[in-house]
């Protein structure tokens, strides 16, 4: 028992840790993606490398893979990545509605709509973008907010609604001043003016331009106001106002704060030389952006070869033009390569992640089912050795009372005394005590005392093996003794069945509980039991004498 007891012990520790390992790792994950999620905002490059490291752990929940796939939706967004193959995130948006989490299934809205966007499905896009406002109610989150109305803002500047665009770029604005995002204010009040300038309305158009400048310069960033600049000077051109759009240039690429931005103003300035005929100066910023670029930057090499084919071309340089459009069109495959591989790498992650996932959740199965299967053997073992300690102990308690009981046989051979005639002595001759003491006296041995099983078996077959007792003759021989005493009680108790009658006649005959039990084949406690029950029948008060109560109630006399 205590063996098994141990093993039971060593199996629930191992159960125990496995636990624990299980939840370690579970709580490691959430921790990761607590991490991705708080620097999401400022460094989203950052995020997809946390992100990937939480991929090699491969063994995620249906909450944590989920929550997964959100985070890198909204990295990959931020870094301007290429989302439109990203189409899981619409089993995401799924996911949270299923489980009314309002939140979440706003974010997941506004990114399928980014997705949809890109994919160039404008009216499914809008409609998730819709989706994500119905959800937004309860939603704190200012930024947000402004992020869903400035997404919407951009759908509809795609299809050319700058009047829509412009209400839904104001909302944006209110929402990004209530979160005191100036960066996002920035770029909403530049969005702002790009749509009044679709209008021709050049007042409105310069103001939230000069609104958006004044932001930028207050928080000191540069990027943002390189962009203004390059809005500003698109504006002038348009407006055939070609001196302003040159200085507005040339103060962007001034306040450049690295190459990219440096090689997209001296383009931007090239194509004002250029509209203006002044082709060598258009020549010589296009070459400047081609000494900044770098020769890995394909999208920026692909644009300037452009620009410098039609350069040669106006110039009537047509051999020359053609070796810049070829590099053009070198290029333009090169970027366009270059994003099949950025795509086949997110596919190729995708797919790498699902197979670990598959991997470990099979893995994860087999280690519950051998669990299972090692906890019911365990079970079963700790059953069947139940049943053997308890059928053990009752072996044990019948062995103590057949002890008991053979010692008081001896004890009533002992005693009997052949001379005095009783119901007592009656009933032990009719039950032959004496011959039965003598059996088991002469078959009871050392070792099989020893073996207590073998005593058991001894004791039933001395003393309930023989033939059955004859009770008739036993009332008969009783009652010669007593002068028909017995029938005067059957015959005024008829409530007592056989059984109880026959107690009633020991109890009186002065036979304990142990040596009724004896006679009776039944336990002590049986006998107990019985006698109690009797006297509630007759009225006979708790532990009152047998004896006692039928010479009262049982005179000579009345018969």
């Amino acid at each position: 028992m205590n063996k098994t007891l141990n093993l039971f012990t060593i199996l629930c520790v191992c159960y125990g840790f496995f636990a624990t390992s299980c939840n370690f790792r579970y709580e490691k994950t959430n921790s990761l993606l607590e991490q991705a999620e708080n620097i999401l905002d400022k460094h989203p490059n950052s995020t997809l490398h946390l992100l990937d490291s939480i991929i090699k752990e491969g063994k995620l929940s249906n909450d944590q893979h989920n929550k997964y796939l959100l985070l890198r939706v909204s990295a990959k967004h931020k870094t301007k990545q290429d989302i439109s193959l990203d189409t899981i995130i619409f089993s995401v948006k799924k996911y949270y509605q299923n489980k009314k989490d309002d939140f979440n299934t706003f974010r997941s809205a506004y990114y399928s709509g980014l997705v949809l966007k890109e994919r160039k499905q404008h009216k499914e896009a809008m409609e998730s973008y819709m989706d994500a406002q119905q959800h937004g109610e309860s939603i704190t989150d200012e930024n947000l907010k402004g992020l869903l109305q400035s997404a919407i803002g951009e759908l509809y500047y795609i299809q050319l609604y700058p009047k829509e665009a412009i209400e839904q770029y104001k909302k944006a604005r209110i929402h990004f001043l209530n979160s005191e995002n100036y960066k996002n204010q920035i770029k909403t009040c530049n969005l702002i003016g790009s749509n009044y300038l679709l209008e021709n309305n050049y007042d409105s158009c310069f103001a939230y331009f000069n609104q958006a400048l004044l932001l930028a310069k207050t928080h000191n960033d540069s990027s943002e106001y390189v962009y203004i600049n390059q809005n500003m000077g698109i504006a002038y051109k348009s407006m055939n106002d070609i001196n302003n759009a040159k200085k507005v240039a040339k103060h962007a690429i001034s306040y450049s704060p690295s190459s990219k931005e440096r090689v997209m103003s001296y383009c931007n300035l090239a194509n004002i030389f250029l509209s203006n005929n002044q082709n060598d100066s258009a020549r010589i910023y296009t070459n400047m952006a081609i000494n900044e670029t770098r020769e890995d930057n394909t999208e920026q090499r692909a644009i300037i070869y452009g620009l410098l084919a039609n350069i040669e071309k106006i110039d009537g340089n047509h051999e020359k033009a053609l070796e810049y459009k070829d590099l053009f069109i070198n290029y333009l495959k090169d970027n366009f390569m270059n994003r099949n591989k950025q795509v086949v790498h997110d596919v190729q992650k995708k797919y790498d992640f699902e197979v670990i996932q598959n991997i470990n959740n099979r893995l994860l199965i087999e280690k519950q089912w051998y669990l299972l299967a090692t906890m019911t053997l365990v079970l079963i073992i700790l059953i069947v050795v139940l049943i053997l300690y308890k059928k053990n102990l009752k072996n044990k308690a019948e062995l103590l009372d057949a002890e008991h009981k053979i010692l008081h046989m001896k004890e009533m051979a002992k005693n009997f005394n052949h001379k005095e005639k009783s119901f007592r002595n009656v009933l032990i001759q009719h039950f032959d005590i004496l011959k039965k003491a003598a059996l088991l006296e002469g078959y009871l041995k050392e070792e099989d005392r020893e073996k207590g099983s073998k005593l058991l078996k001894k004791f039933n077959e001395v003393v309930y093996g023989q033939e059955n007792m004859d009770w008739n003759q036993l009332y008969k021989s009783m009652n010669e003794v007593q002068n028909g005493f017995f029938d005067k009680i059957q015959t005024k108790y008829p409530e007592l069945d056989e059984l109880e009658f026959r107690i009633c006649c020991m109890s009186y005959a002065g036979l304990n509980n142990t040596e009724i039990s004896i006679i009776t084949k039944l336990k002590v406690n049986t006998i107990h039991t019985k006698k109690s029950s009797i006297r509630r029948k007759l009225g006979i008060k708790e532990y009152g004498s047998f004896f006692d109560f039928f010479n009262e109630n049982c005179p000579e006399d009345t018969y």
